[in-house]
């Protein structure tokens, strides 16, 4: 049987653990309450959105990157970029393209970084013009 290969630039989905599950569930309960928040599914992940804008997201069937991780939007900006590289937990991947940025959860306390990064993103997205 000849073996599956992904395409180059071709995202690599995880199935999640039963713990990732739980603190995705967490994590998405949490933000659905902020204010403005709305949601909308997303290939197996839950989008977060401060109006139209899109700010996180977390897995709710699949993972992208590796089984243990969120992503959360952020402006393309030095200070941002500075910021997430002193965050061992942050991936950078190629910061100077993607905007997208994966967050990876090791255990229950690291929550609260990735709650700390979704709302710097939260921020980051464009308020709702009156």
């Amino acid at each position: 049987m000849k073996k599956r290969s992904s395409k180059a630039g071709v995202p690599r989905f995880h199935k999640l653990s039963p713990e990732m599950e739980r603190w995705s569930a967490m994590l998405a309960e949490e933000l659905a309450e902020w204010p403005g928040v709305t949601t909308k599914p997303m290939f197996g992940f839950t989008g977060f959105y401060r109006s139209k804008t899109i700010f996180a997201a977390v897995p709710k069937t699949r993972a992208l990157g590796s089984p243990n991780s969120v992503i959360f939007k952020l402006p393309p900006s030095l200070k941002w970029r500075e910021e997430a590289l002193k965050d061992s937990r942050v991936q950078p991947g190629n910061m100077d393209t993607h905007k997208w940025f994966p967050f990876e959860i090791g255990n229950e306390s690291d929550l609260r970084g990735a709650l700390l990064w979704f709302e710097r993103a939260f921020q980051s997205a464009k308020a709702p013009r009156k």
